[in-house]
């Protein structure tokens, strides 16, 4: 049997090609310089040369003008070392990375934590949880007197069509007051917009086609030929808040139900196919202000919400940071120079939040 440094270069490719995250392929890449040398880093670039803008049919002239990756990590202890930690310090922490800006993963908020400058993949885990789209839009109305100008920030959704990920679809939300359906294709020089929407309020990819979600509960797909298609059963009520959600391989909607006289503001349904799931918790917050916005999780079991504060077990994991990340107590390290088996990981942070990382492989 050869050893796995002597593993043949197409059989290493095959292995490669199956990583999903960037940090799969990073850890890949760290074991010897054959692996390294057998697959490029994994970095889908986001799209730049977009269309000016967009003439609707109601006067409204929209522009799509940046794309940003938001991304969610989980940071860890290796499962050896969690009995010997701290059992006041949870041995696992949320953070998500936004624009080059760390962030709290549910309001956007951003934190001010000592970070350390270089993760040592030996002594910590970095698990990435998943990544969206952000877009930043303009929208011009055309009055009779006086043209209004509105910026506004909303979901993109990107479906790669090739493994290389230069060929792509985008899907944006165009949006004020009726929202519309704009997708557009690598290469191409135009949106094509679908205007026979009704109050568009998520959008997702799922087995390679966009889903959207309405108010009213109808659910659109569109395949990559911009092939429409609806499910016409509408799911939930429509006074309430939709979300579209990927878990463990199924496609579900989750239904936001606004309640009076609750301190919680909101329950929640959700929905697979024509099945109603309950189940697991819900991390939610209520849309004000980012830095007043509270926290709560919801129990799909007991059908409650409760402030996140008072499951410390959960509220640990986005806040405060636990000592063993701390730039003070963690492995540090200014070397680059690393051996075959060790990993050092990226998140991403930019230099003017102070907490720049140096590694080996950027993530974005």
């Amino acid at each position: 049997m050869a050893y796995w440094s002597e593993l043949p270069p197409e059989l290493l490719t095959l292995i490669a090609e199956r990583l999903e995250t960037q940090f799969d392929v990073l850890r890949f890449r760290s074991i010897c310089r054959s692996w390294r040398s057998s697959f490029p880093p994994k970095l889908y670039l986001l799209p730049k040369r977009l269309p000016s803008s967009k003439k609707t049919k109601a006067g409204c002239r929209f522009s799509l003008n940046q794309i940003t990756i938001a991304t969610l990590f989980l940071v860890r202890l290796p499962p050896a070392t969690e009995n010997r930690s701290n059992q006041t310090d949870p041995s696992c922490w949320l953070i998500k990375i936004s624009d080059g800006k760390p962030l709290n993963p549910l309001t956007d908020s951003g934190l001010n934590a000592n970070l350390p400058k270089v993760l040592d993949l030996i002594n910590c885990q970095v698990i990435e949880l998943g990544h969206g789209y952000v877009g930043r839009y303009s929208v011009h109305i055309n009055y009779r007197f006086r043209g209004l100008y509105r910026n506004y920030i909303e979901k993109v959704e990107i479906l790669r069509l090739s493994p290389d990920g230069d060929d792509f679809m985008v899907v944006g939300l165009f949006s004020h007051g009726v929202e519309y359906l704009a997708l557009l294709k690598s290469g191409e020089n135009e949106w094509t917009v679908l205007e026979n929407m009704h109050g568009i309020q998520d959008i997702i990819t799922f087995n390679n086609k966009f889903y959207a979600i309405e108010q009213n509960g109808r659910t659109i797909i569109v395949d990559q030929f911009f092939s429409v298609g609806f499910i016409q059963h509408a799911v939930g009520s429509p006074t309430n808040r939709k979300f579209l959600v990927e878990s463990s391989g199924n496609l579900l909607i989750v239904e936001m139900i606004f309640l009076e006289n609750s301190e919680s503001n909101a329950g929640f349904r959700i929905f697979k196919l024509d099945e109603e799931i309950r189940r697991n918790l819900i991390f939610y917050s209520i849309d004000g202000n980012v830095e007043d916005r509270v926290m709560y999780v919801f129990d799909l079991e007991k059908g409650i919400s409760i402030p996140l504060e008072n499951y410390p077990v959960y509220c640990n994991l986005f806040w405060p940071l636990p000592v063993w990340l701390n730039s003070s107590e963690s492995v540090v390290s200014s070397s680059m120079e690393a051996t075959p088996g060790t990993e050092f990981a990226n998140l991403g942070i930019c230099e003017d939040v102070g907490s720049s990382f140096s590694s080996s492989e950027c993530l974005f």
